[in-house]
């Protein structure tokens, strides 16, 4: 793409972290957020739930967390989607009293939920 004088934009790099959450391939995703930063490109809501979405899958739970805390602090975790990101990875990974928690803190926090968007709220 660059050797064609275009340079990649949000939605590419989005694709392939996507790709990158497959597998939780976290060491790559990092890197191409940064990459992606280093080209100017600021990331956005779907890109920082992606990347949340690569950190559960690699398992790293902690990080999750933690990140999951700074998507808060952006006014990413409105709705429930990240949050659900996290209570089903914690879930699979037999972590159900973590789930639980999470499921708790989301409930306290009171969260959109998909059901309650649209014109019938």
């Amino acid at each position: 793409m660059k050797d064609e004088g275009q340079s990649p934009n949000v939605y590419h790099f989005s694709s392939l972290l996507n790709a990158y959450s497959i597998d939780g391939n976290y060491k790559k995703a990092d890197k191409l957020v940064q990459d992606m930063k280093s080209a100017g490109l600021v990331p956005n809501k779907v890109i920082l739930t992606t990347l949340l979405k690569v950190y559960v899958r690699g398992g790293l739970f902690e990080k999750s967390k933690e990140f999951l805390m700074e998507l808060e602090a952006l006014g990413y975790a409105e709705d429930e989607m990240p949050y659900c990101l996290l209570i089903n990875g914690l879930a699979k990974s037999g972590q159900i009293h973590e789930a639980k928690s999470v499921f708790e803190e989301m409930k306290k926090k009171d969260v959109r939920s998909g059901s309650k968007v649209g014109p019938f709220q």
